[in-house]
């Protein structure tokens, strides 16, 4: 896990081991092999994202409700490239590209700024197979932090 920063938070901890536990020395666990009844401890903060190989795209197949409360709305069903937001699509295209390129968990710190208020996030992503050749799901789950700027 070359790109792996520490994890800070205790949920995104515990989603590495589930998922390590599930793969059992292969590269990663079959996608038949997760249940969302172990991930009870995230699942608001889930999201299962179908990976399509030719052409390459993402499509959001289950979003926790603490993340669809963030976005405002259900985007299950939709494809990034559907997704509003230039940038919003750009970083998580790129996100998810780097976890099915290197076949590898990604956990990463994201910070947003404006004048009176900030985002942040910490966000792990994990491969998973359906055939246990390439990945075809990036399962992740997203942390989010927000609050009004203090000096």
């Amino acid at each position: 896990m070359s790109s792996l920063v520490v994890i800070r938070d205790t949920r995104l901890k515990d989603l590495l081991v589930y998922w390590e536990t599930k793969r059992r020395g292969r590269p990663m666990p079959l996608a038949g092999e997760l249940s969302p009844v172990d991930l009870g401890f995230i699942l608001a903060n889930i999201l299962w994202v179908e990976v399509e190989h030719e052409p390459r795209r993402y499509r959001y197949r289950r979003v926790g409700s603490e993340l669809e409360r963030i976005y405002g709305s259900s985007v299950e069903g939709m494809y990034i490239d559907q997704m509003p937001g230039f940038l919003y699509r750009r970083i998580a295209s790129r996100a998810y590209a780097e976890v099915v390129d290197a076949g590898e968990p990604v956990c990463r710190i994201l910070s947003f700024s404006m004048v009176s208020w900030f985002a942040k996030y910490e966000r792990l992503l994990l491969p998973v197979s359906e055939t246990g050749s390439r990945v075809d799901v990036v399962l992740g789950a997203i942390v989010p932090e927000f609050g009004p700027k203090t000096s």
